[in-house]
């Protein structure tokens, strides 16, 4: 039977440990429980896992030995698209001192230095770095949560905090400049630019729409493509089920769509014929908005922002808004899992939704229609 005890500022547990033929053999101590309950629970999984012979005094694993564990201990249960990009995440960790330091060195700060020599050593972004950490931040967690280890050791640490890039709203001006570079100087990337300008999908849904989704006036969103941190693509499904969606297109943007050739069995296709990479549409969009702004300072006039590919979907949004189009159905049209999400995301761009209100209010009071 395990026993728990108090030890200071933590509980501990101590528990039998059994060979091969359920004989004891000894006592082992693990410690560090924040309270009497958790304490309790831990008692209950080591003695399941000693019954079942499985070396439970895990903090003197390596962080790779544990990630190991924790991504065959899933592999059943976790999507193959988040797996794979889980592999090339500890793959990545190989490489860098951390997979092979004990669990028992970890401490408050670990993260924050595992992250940062990320950042330094691959010259990546914070939230790239982030994003490799994920696989170690679940395996510990689950080691705690099974009791092969006490408890999860970047319980002290915060993961940095990176601020969202601003939004880039272009105007109409930028959006006719563009478009007309775009039929000068690339083609093919009109097909996408016009999906995401006028149709408000994000370039994961522009690289996964396939010919069989294209009706006479809209497209439906069922595929996506999106890329792992080493640009390795994976097709899946969309995230949530309102992503799942079909958006009715402007008749001049199906025109366009029906007069394509089809090269591949994916619509949007690079002057090669091959279909678009999802990383690579952001760079197309470099070159374009490049070409615009040395032809406006060949002209004197002042550059445009540069906008990421996702902002082509934040300015169909923002044109939706102009319009007074209701919230509801640019919620819809964008494939947000609820309004709020759209009022959070462009709510600022809607200051004038509640004069509309008062002024309406007011027009019916004079009226005689209100109060009276």
């Amino acid at each position: 039977m395990a026993s728990i005890e108090k030890r200071g500022k933590y509980w501990s547990v101590r528990y039998v440990v059994k060979d091969e033929l359920g004989n004891i053999i000894g006592q082992k101590r693990k410690s560090g429980f924040a309270t009497k309950n958790d304490a309790m629970a831990a008692a209950k999984d080591l003695e399941r896992a000693t019954a079942a012979g499985v070396d439970v005094h895990g903090d003197q694993m390596t962080c790779g030995e544990i990630m190991e564990k924790w991504f065959w201990a899933k592999v059943d249960t976790i999507e193959k698209t988040s797996l794979s990009r889980y592999s090339e995440d500890i793959d990545t960790l190989k490489t860098r001192p951390v997979y092979n330091t004990r669990i028992s060195a970890l401490k408050e700060g670990s993260l924050k230095s595992i992250i940062s020599d990320l950042v330094e050593t691959r010259h990546i972004s914070m939230q790239t770095a982030k994003s490799y950490t994920a696989p170690l931040r679940y395996a510990l967690r689950w080691a705690a949560r099974k009791g092969y280890i006490a408890r999860y050791p970047f319980d002290g640490d915060q993961l940095p905090k990176v601020q969202p890039r601003p939004q880039v709203i272009i105007s109409e001006e930028d959006i006719a400049d563009l478009i007309a570079e775009c039929k000068k100087s690339n083609p093919a990337f009109l097909t996408p630019l016009y999906l995401a300008l006028y149709g408000g999908m994000c370039r994961e849904e522009c690289a996964g729409l396939k010919w069989t989704a294209v009706n006479d006036k809209s497209v439906t969103v069922s595929e996506v493509i999106t890329a792992t941190t080493n640009n390795k693509h994976l097709v899946k499904q969309p995230k949530t089920r309102t992503r799942a969606r079909t958006i009715t297109l402007p008749q001049f943007v199906m025109d366009h769509l029906h007069s394509l050739p089809k090269v591949s069995d994916y619509v949007c296709v690079s002057s090669w014929g091959r279909p678009y990479a999802v990383h690579t549409l952001n760079g197309a969009l470099r070159c374009i908005v490049y070409r615009v702004n040395n032809a406006r300072a060949a002209e004197g006039k002042p550059p445009m922002q540069r906008p990421t590919f996702h902002d082509l979907r934040h300015t169909h949004a923002a044109m939706l808004i102009a319009m007074g189009i209701q919230p509801k159905v640019i919620s819809e049209r964008l494939g947000h899992s609820s309004i709020k999400i759209t009022m959070d995301v462009y709510g600022y761009l809607m200051p004038g939704l509640q004069e509309q209100v008062a002024d309406a209010l007011n027009d019916k009071w004079a009226a005689g229609q209100v109060g009276k």
